[in-house]
């Protein structure tokens, strides 16, 4: 409610449940508005578009001289289902309605500041207001955050990080599921950077759902699984968000690509190819390709993922027969593994060893086909029918392919598997990337 002075211009707002006897209610707010002429006060009741909210929250969190939600420790938010997030929201929503309605009486008012009271036409005035501001921002308030499609992905993770849940869906988000958001998010925010494209859902259609469909199979090289995995994702996220959140309008036509098997052999770096790479002088003004440069190859001489080489530069080296490796665990399948330090290694690491800083994946991905391109890792490969220049199919994931491909002629693949991580050898075997005549020609002397 919000009840003013009437020997004051100036009003102190407080606002109340709609329904406080229900388990979720919107808000309401009261006016009592001093009357011209002696007559007695106007008491208004008008509800406002901000909600639901918690009402056992409300009851014990609200604070009436604030007029806001205190913000309680993360165990009590986890009790009802929210987070730090939400409450900030909701208190900005209140703030920003305050400010409105004062701001529009105290217009009404300026016509003549002699007068203690409100004609009934411009108590009219104020109410009418009051309808408009719930009419005009019911699409803003659809939800109580603003309508971005990467803040629901961050409100979904959150409340995930939290609870275990969002909201007041029935089934758990897991740790794996919160990781797939974390990378469906981090993948909407480079595509939007790079395209400068918006991503408030009310503005978002199948042109926008295309276009972020081709950018990750165009610019990040993801396999068709990995795309249909991710479109799974964006539309389990707004499904979720539904009745909080605007979804656009043409959601229902934004269809999950297939999983498309494909006998396109995926690129790798083959062990000249890395060391053009580490041959390669990083010119001046492009020193912050250094960073990228250096993990490119380590990346090819370990056989790890980029979630891993973080454990890697931060565990330390053990020495045992003159050999230096880096044990870790790696971060996907908890597998452990050992990483020799080999002499290609040694020439980046230097003596002591000192790892460079990894680059966030996102970060990689964007810069190391720019310096592969540097490089003149511009020889062609085929993706569906198209010859695409092999430094624009690029990623932090090429590191996996290329250990395994440059070595499985080395030692025996039970071996290869003990510094890869994988359990089984099929598993290793997808990252081997060699046609049926590579594999007879290395092996031809061999057969009796």
């Amino acid at each position: 409610m919000v009840v003013l002075n009437t020997n004051s211009r100036f009003m102190k707002p407080i606002f109340s449940l709609q329904k406080p006897s229900i388990p979720n209610s919107s808000l309401r707010v009261r006016f009592s508005i001093p009357q011209e002429s002696g007559q007695p006060s106007k008491r208004v009741t008008e509800p406002v578009d901000i909600g639901p909210v918690n009402c056992a929250f409300w009851k014990i969190y609200f604070d009436k001289r604030q007029n806001k939600l205190a913000i309680p420790r993360v165990t009590s938010l986890i009790k009802y289902n929210l987070t730090d997030t939400d409450v900030m929201a909701i208190n900005n929503k209140m703030n920003l309605l305050q400010g409105a309605i004062m701001s529009e009486i105290a217009r009404i008012k300026s016509s003549d500041l002699t007068k203690r009271g409100f004609s009934a036409d411009e108590t009219q005035q104020v109410i009418n207001f009051i309808r408009g501001q719930r009419s005009n921002q019911s699409h803003e308030l659809e939800g109580h955050i603003s309508a971005s499609l990467i803040q629901l992905f961050e409100d979904i993770i959150q409340s995930a990080r939290n609870s275990g849940y969002y909201r007041d869906a029935s089934s758990p988000i897991g740790p794996n599921r919160i990781k797939a958001y974390v990378s469906v998010c981090n993948n909407i925010k480079d595509y939007c950077r790079e395209t400068k494209s918006s991503d408030k859902l009310p503005t978002l259609d199948l042109n926008w759902w295309n276009g972020f469909l081709n950018w990750m199979k165009s610019a990040q090289d993801y396999k068709s699984n990995t795309i249909n995995g991710k479109a799974k994702t964006i539309r389990a996220a707004i499904n979720m968000g539904k009745g909080r959140w605007r979804i656009p309008k043409d959601f229902h036509d934004w269809k999950v690509p297939p999983i498309k098997k494909s006998n396109d052999v995926a690129p790798y770096l083959t062990e000249a190819q890395i060391d053009q790479v580490m041959a390669f002088e990083i010119p001046k003004g492009s020193e912050h390709l250094q960073r990228i440069k250096d993990w490119l190859v380590l990346a090819c001489l370990t056989g790890q993922r980029h979630g891993d080489w973080k454990n890697m530069a931060k565990t330390a080296i053990r020495v045992r027969d003159g050999a230096k490796t880096v044990p870790i665990i790696q971060e996907k399948t908890k597998a452990s593994v050992p990483i020799p330090i080999t002499k290609g290694m040694s020439k980046i690491l230097g003596d002591p060893i000192t790892w460079p800083k990894p680059p966030t994946n996102q970060e990689f991905n964007r810069h190391v086909k720019v310096l592969c391109k540097m490089v003149g890792l511009s020889d062609t490969h085929e993706r569906e029918g198209t010859p695409i220049p092999l430094h624009d199919l690029i990623t932090s994931h090429i590191g996996r392919r290329s250990f395994a491909t440059n070595n499985y002629s080395k030692m025996p693949l039970v071996d290869l598997a003990v510094f890869t991580g994988h359990k089984t050898i099929g598993e290793l075997e997808n990252y081997i990337k060699v046609s049926e005549l590579e594999v007879l020609s290395q092996h031809a002397s061999k057969l009796k």
